[in-house]
């Protein structure tokens, strides 16, 4: 017995309705050495396995290479268990023979082979894994459409023209510079490198991971189509347009300004220390988290389609014209009051002492949380779509009732007295 589940009745069922085929290769006593399972729709041979679920040894490789080459299956089992790549037209080759311009139809997992060379024009239709092989140089023309790891390899440099269709993987490697103009489609990860300049033209379709990094700095107008994480590298400042899609996670940085024409689609993360000025041209698609930065002041005209957090900063204004399509968070903030036509459509959350009144018309999407606050009245126009808190204010408590959220009611029919004109809100709690 080979020792894996195929003797334990994990596939009894799907023999039993012929969905599955197991094949074993015995010698002259009838002994197990290979299991081989396949797929009958599509004729997809799915695993081949020696003794507990190893690689089969070697001298029985030449067999089990004969019999998949006579039934023509599609290969879907990793290269080093089967030690076969299969081309588009479905031929296969030894991993140790790779033909010069090999096509590879799928996957090409070599992880942990003795391959130690790959031949020049290789392209490969989805991930190629090199992790833990004796490979050293990548060869000429090479294309992967998926997925590229090179972790834990010696190998010390890129070739000029490498396109990668998903993420490139470097993490632990020698290499010590990547190739002018390189096109990463998905994530590019190079914690752990010595690489300590990013190439002008490089262009990342996914994530860029520098984190324990030695790189200084960022190329001119670099565009991120993912997040970036700078956090433990030397980067002290960052290049006017630099254009990230995502968020860019300043934190642990020694930043201290961020540059004209930035632009974030995702969240901006400025954990201390961090910028001490906002400018005009710095827009944040998503959210803008500022807490415990060095930051005084923030641009008029600010429209952020996500949070603002302002937690233990040192802002005491808010910009003319602000705009936050999500939470405002000012708790533990120095602002002392807010503009007039202030939007925010999820939670206000003030909770500060400094704030003494709000501005009439302020719309508030969700929640209006007062508590810590010295408010007394309430503004004319004030709408709040969610609950408002007025739980240890000095606002006097002229309604308890619970609005329908759907149909909102006038305070003013509820009780009048201290009512603001034009108030409505959900749920009122005092």
């Amino acid at each position: 017995m080979l020792g894996h589940c195929v003797g334990q009745g994990a596939y009894d069922a799907a023999v039993k309705d012929r969905s599955r085929i197991i094949y074993s290769l015995r010698d002259a006593k009838n002994k197990a050495h290979v299991t081989l399972d396949v797929r009958t729709d599509g004729n997809q041979l799915l695993q081949c396995r020696g003794k507990q679920n190893a690689a089969p040894m070697e001298k029985y490789m030449p067999q089990v290479r004969s019999f998949v080459e006579r039934s023509n299956f599609v290969l879907k089992e990793c290269a080093a268990m089967t030690g076969l790549v299969q081309d588009v037209a479905g031929k296969v080759h030894s991993i140790s023979a790779l033909p010069k311009g090999l096509k590879a139809a799928g996957n090409v997992d070599l992880a942990g082979t003795d391959v130690t060379a790959l031949p020049d024009g290789l392209s490969v239709a989805g991930n190629l894994d090199l992790g833990g092989t004796r490979i050293t140089v990548l060869p000429e023309g090479l294309s992967v459409g998926g997925n590229l790891h090179l972790s834990g390899t010696k190998i010390e440099s890129i070739p000029e023209g490498l396109c990668v269709g998903a993420s490139l993987y470097l993490s632990g490697t020698k290499i010590k510079a990547l190739p002018g103009g390189l096109c990463v489609g998905g994530d590019l990860g190079l914690g752990r490198t010595n690489i300590t300049v990013l190439p002008e033209g490089l262009k990342v379709g996914g994530h860029l991971f520098l984190g324990n990094t030695k790189i200084a700095a960022l190329p001119e107008r670099l565009r991120v189509g993912g997040c970036v994480h700078l956090g433990g590298t030397k980067i002290v400042a960052l290049p006017e347009g630099l254009c990230v899609d995502g968020s860019l996670d300043l934190g642990g940085t020694e930043i201290t300004e961020l540059p004209e024409g930035l632009t974030v689609g995702g969240s901006l993360l400025l954990t201390a220390p961090a910028s001490r000025c906002c400018r005009k041209a710095c827009t944040s698609g998503v959210g803008l988290y500022l807490t415990g930065t060095n930051i005084t002041s923030l641009p008029d005209g600010l429209k952020l389609a996500g949070n603002l957090t302002l937690r233990a900063t040192k802002i005491t204004v808010l910009p003319e014209g602000l705009s936050v399509g999500g939470d405002l968070d000012l708790r533990q903030s120095k602002i002392r009051m807010l503009p007039e036509g202030l939007s925010v459509g999820g939670n206000l959350h003030l909770d500060t002492p400094d704030i003494v009144a709000l501005p009439k018309g302020l719309k508030v999407g969700n929640g209006l949380y007062l508590t810590g606050t010295n408010i007394t009245a309430l503004p004319d126009g004030l709408t709040v779509g969610g609950h408002l808190n007025l739980y240890g204010t000095k606002v006097s408590a002229f309604a308890r009732r619970t609005q329908r959220p759907r149909r909102p009611r006038r305070a003013a029919d509820q009780k009048s007295g201290h009512c603001p004109r034009g108030w409505r809100s959900a749920a009122i709690y005092t």
